[in-house]
């Protein structure tokens, strides 16, 4: 049989070529260089430029026509409009009304990009971050500028959120990704500020009950969304919010330390960054560390099954770590330590006692249980699904 064969022209034709390219552009004293992907077609050449911008040449009638595709990141972003910007600055069709349009377009995008840019070096925000739109009415210029007014000229007058005068952490989103803020309600002072810039030195939570104020970290308020998707996370200053003070000093302290670790293990499975269980650990290995630490009480045993699912995360978990999870089976009963035993089950990979035992809960268990990152090892010990 021949290696190749041959069909006649007339058999078929060629649709369109397809061929990617880095190409540098000089625009009056600019230098430009982007990978372009050019498709040819019978009638047209079609440029994309890093997925930001297409220009169609229009072979037939010699015209060419501009699309801006999706939002890529502030860096490419920024690199498109300048671009374009540079294009019309030295373009000849000054009087045409739709060349006039789309200057201004441009020179707007351009303004708030670089004013988008300042925030990114306040908030320590990466400028190649990618981000992606997850609302097809609203446009991320669109949401960029709403930040701009937010976070720059602080425009909070009139905004129902900010109405009830407290200090308040929120969330501004921009497109799939999150940007952490916070609300400062004192006159005197810029309203809108980076979460990790407010001072942490007196932050107090109350019992309820006895009405005792303790130490405590104020970003235990972070959700579990926020640490995922959060554009200017700075997880430095996050482990040495918890510095100053015991984090597990009494019971109050304890849950929601632990609560604030079960929300970073819940962000790193919907966002993967690592970052998040280092942060989870540190705080570990704080409480490993007390002088009040009882390797044989509660408290330890929860602390030890979120130190064996953050490893679970990461490796397979080793003969002795199982054999200490099962100690923990056989320390504390099945009846009065439910939770604890579906936990252990999980991790050791026991599917149908942990089905039986999960079961076996209340509704209300249950529910809360679904919303835990053990659930998530659970889903994918029932799918037979490896973690790593």
């Amino acid at each position: 049989m021949d290696k190749d064969l041959i069909v006649p022209l007339n058999f078929g034709r060629i649709d369109s070529l397809l061929n990617t390219d880095v190409e540098t552009f000089e625009i009056g004293d600019n230098k430009y260089e982007f990978t372009i992907n050019t498709t040819r077609k019978e009638h047209y050449i079609i440029r994309e430029f890093e997925d930001a911008l297409q220009m169609t040449y229009d072979t037939k009638n010699n015209k060419i026509s501009i699309t801006l595709l999706k939002f890529v990141s502030l860096s490419v972003q920024l690199k498109i409009i300048s671009f374009l910007k540079s294009i019309f600055e030295h373009g000849k069709n000054y009087k045409n009304p739709h060349f006039v349009k789309w200057s201004k377009f441009i020179n707007y995008c351009y303004g708030l990009l670089l004013d988008v840019q300042k925030i990114y070096k306040e908030l320590n925000i990466p400028e190649e971050i990618e981000i992606e739109p997850i609302d097809k009415d609203k446009s991320i210029y669109y949401e960029f500028e709403l930040l701009r007014r937010l976070y720059i000229f602080d425009e909070t007058e009139g905004k129902a959120f900010f109405e009830n005068e407290m200090d308040i952490f929120f969330n501004y989103k921009v497109g799939n990704r999150l940007v952490l803020l916070f609300y400062h309600a004192d006159d005197d002072k810029k309203r809108v500020i980076n979460t990790f810039a407010i001072k942490i030195n007196h932050f107090k939570v109350e019992d309820s009950i006895t009405g005792k104020s303790y130490d405590q970290s104020p970003f235990i308020h972070l959700s579990a969304e926020s640490l995922a998707f959060g554009l200017n996370i700075d997880f430095q200053k996050l482990m040495n919010s918890f510095d100053r003070f015991d984090p597990f000093a009494n019971e109050l302290v304890f849950s929601q330390t632990n609560s604030f670790i079960l929300n970073c293990i819940s962000a790193y499975d919907e966002s993967h960054r690592m970052e998040l269980l280092d942060v989870a650990n540190y705080l570990i290995n704080k409480y490993y560390k007390l002088p009040t630490y009882a390797p044989s009480s509660r408290d330890a045993a929860i602390v030890k099954i979120n130190e064996m699912q953050i490893k679970e995360r990461k490796e397979e978990l080793l003969d002795e770590e199982k054999e200490t999870l099962l100690n923990l089976k056989n320390q504390f009963p099945l009846n009065d330590f439910i939770q604890l035993h579906f936990c252990v089950n999980v991790l050791l990979k026991s599917k149908i006692e942990a089905r039986l035992i999960f079961k076996k809960m209340e509704s209300q268990l249950q529910e809360d249980f679904m919303k835990s990152p053990i659930f998530h090892l659970y889903n994918l010990l029932e799918q037979d699904t490896k973690l790593i």
